[in-house]
């Protein structure tokens, strides 16, 4: 069972990088729009780091991605609404 959440974690971790590194986002960037530490996002980069479920919500919001795409890669994109800073 241990295994299944490590693979878990590992899943996660590359589903964040890649949305990260899509818009561009180093990972002090995103760990400031985050409210977290760079070596925080490079532990759940790398699998080898758990989440609170208030850090994951603030990675959601700070990729502007679903939970249900960072958990499972089903799902897309939320948050369209143009905020002040955005680069869209």
């Amino acid at each position: 069972m241990e295994v299944f959440y490590e693979n878990r974690f590992k899943e996660l971790g590359k589903r964040i990088k890649l949305t990260r590194k899509g818009q561009d986002l180093t990972q002090e960037m995103l760990a400031e729009k985050a409210g977290v530490s760079q070596h925080y996002i490079y532990e759940i980069e790398a699998g080898r780091k758990a989440m609170s479920i208030h850090s994951f919500a603030s990675l959601t919001t700070a990729l502007d991605v679903s939970a249900d795409y960072l958990l499972f890669g089903d799902g897309q994109r939320i948050f369209d609404v143009d905020t002040p800073g955005s680069s869209q």
